[in-house]
């Protein structure tokens, strides 16, 4: 259950502004606010948007807009990294002043030497410290005269461990990782120092990410203790990866949450299918409300094996809940999704009639096509088994009985199903799938009754003499 009392528990979601989010930014917001909520902490946003170049206004808004669909909420933001500058200056002066840092004047060319020769000879690339081995003065030298540089931190031989809420113990050799940029040639701080700087600065306490964050793990510990910093816990989410094993991307299915919007997948079919992704209720339990989600939520019971996105498990969350809200929250989300060219009248009661049909709210436009356009039975033919006599006789039969009144009134459907059943003999598929073919085309759809109640009498005519001529054709 979610404490009640206050907790040093903080949190963040820092998202990069440069695209919508995809699914795994999603899971790591949910599963940041899940725990803060739970911990009676606080969650914080923060852009991560020193990528200047690729930054835009655009996504900064697609992101608040994603997070205010999904009810996530925040306590503290959003704080942008392009206008922390100052604190960063300040951060690395106080590396500069340990002596914990120095320039590096390797080119890109030179660098690119580097990670080829690595590459091989069969091993990873790390810098191997070409531009420590400058003297004070020979560094002083080239500043001066106005040589490029950026900064890199020094890291040395000694192992780095910690403690991975998911993953466990962890350790890397300080000789493997080697020396690392803290800066652009241009002076800017690049992600790895600015998220630690924030992280420490705002009293990080937890930093839940993806699992790609693990490898940056031991370089931001090791800034962590150089600047003097609180450690916050880390946990690393698996990776997401599509019904092929690889990783998730558009070939798979939608990958942001502005493309699931689009094609009309609820809000509470988004969260279940994310809280699902590296994470099991107990019991077996699939179908949560977000606040069932806050109570039973547990970091460590987290799993380390790649999740995968099941799109068929989000159509099926997504049917339960078109067919479990409100009829008013299922017409203020259905309505936009209607082509502009259906008309208003009765257009509420067509929706609603469709929607245990629905597994996404954009298939609601195919399906009032079906009801202003006559079945084009040559494209689509009936299964051979109903392309005989006895349908026919049963459809001209479907024609004779028809009265003026409507089928509005479910009753007076009743009593028209249960005379034609009785004039013609028939039962079961042979009686209703004939007479849905005939109106819709489709072998499966609406209940019969909310079929009928879509058209009027004239229109049910229209469609039955439709078929009629079909089958006639058919028979011979």
């Amino acid at each position: 259950m979610t404490k009640s009392k206050p907790s040093n528990i903080r949190v963040r979601f820092a998202p990069s502004p440069t695209g919508y989010l995809h699914l795994g930014n999603l899971r790591t917001a949910l599963f940041n606010y899940l725990f803060a909520r739970q911990q009676g902490g606080s969650l914080i946003l923060r852009l991560d948007d020193t990528d200047m170049e690729r930054s835009e206004e655009e996504f900064i808004q697609g992101i608040f807009e994603d997070l205010k669909f999904l009810g996530i909420d925040f306590d503290q933001g959003p704080f942008r990294q392009s206008e922390r500058r100052a604190l960063y200056e300040e951060k690395l002066d106080l590396l500069k002043s340990k002596g914990l840092v120095y320039p590096c004047f390797c080119s890109k060319e030179t660098i690119e030497n580097f990670r080829a020769k690595a590459k091989s000879q069969g091993r990873a690339y790390r810098y191997e410290g070409t531009c420590l081995s400058l003297s004070s003065s020979e560094s002083q030298d080239k500043v001066a005269a106005g040589d490029p540089y950026i900064l890199r931190f020094k890291v040395g031989e000694d192992n780095i461990s910690f403690h991975d809420l998911v993953w466990g113990e962890k350790q890397f050799s300080g000789s493997e990782i080697g020396d690392f940029a803290l800066t652009r040639s241009d002076g800017s701080p690049l992600y790895l120092f600015t998220s630690v700087v924030d992280d420490g600065d705002l009293k990080v306490s937890h930093v839940i990410r993806g699992e790609d964050g693990l490898s940056n793990t031991p370089r931001q510990l090791l800034l962590w203790k150089a600047l003097g910093y609180s450690i916050p816990q880390t946990a690393h989410l698996p990776l997401i990866l599509g019904s092929d094993r690889k990783l998730l991307s558009k070939r798979h299915g939608a990958s942001s949450l502005r493309e699931l919007r689009r094609q009309g997948y609820v809000k509470e079919a988004i969260l279940n299918s994310l809280v699902l992704l590296g994470w099991a209720p107990p019991e077996g339990r699939e179908v949560l409300t977000l606040e069932e989600m806050i109570g039973l939520f547990n970091l460590e019971k987290v799993a380390r094996h790649a999740a995968v996105m099941d799109f068929e498990k989000l159509n099926f969350f997504n049917a339960h809940y078109l067919r479990t809200i409100s009829e008013k929250s299922f017409l203020e989300q259905a309505l936009p999704f209607v082509p502009p060219a259906f008309e208003a009248e009765g257009l509420d009661k067509k929706i609603l009639h469709l929607r245990n049909n629905l597994h996404r709210l954009d298939e609601l436009g195919d399906w009032l096509k079906v009801l202003e356009v006559f079945p084009d039975f040559h494209h689509k033919p009936w299964p051979e088994e109903l392309k005989n006599q006895e349908s026919l006789s049963l459809i001209q039969l479907a024609i004779r009985s028809l009265k003026s009144e409507s089928f509005f009134e479910e009753e007076a459907f009743k009593v028209y199903l249960k005379d034609l059943q009785k004039s013609s003999s028939l039962k079961g598929k042979k009686l209703f799938m004939p007479l849905r073919l005939a109106l819709t085309g489709q072998e499966h759809g609406p209940e019969l009754v909310k079929v009928f109640q879509l058209f009027d009498s004239v229109a049910l005519k229209e469609r039955f003499q439709h078929a009629a001529k079909y089958l006639q054709q058919c028979v011979g």
